[in-house]
């Protein structure tokens, strides 16, 4: 795999695995009746940014953004 290919979905279903959930980032696949596997991604989404500081580091400046 190169560097400029990224991972963007997780399908174990091929291989007899159902799955149970999938989220932000881990897919949840039942193996059997009593055991789960938990594969996690390092997948980001379009709000996972770094903000700059609002009027501050006070929540109050944060909430103001926000709303």
């Amino acid at each position: 795999m190169s560097s400029s290919t990224a991972v963007t979905k997780v399908d174990l279903e091929q291989y007899g695995l159902k799955k149970v959930a999938s989220g932000k980032v881990r897919e949840i696949f039942e193996i059997d009746e009593k055991t789960l596997l938990f594969v996690a991604t390092d997948r980001i989404s379009a709000y996972d940014v770094i903000l700059d500081n609002v009027s501050g580091d006070t929540i109050y400046g944060w909430l103001h953004m926000l709303t």
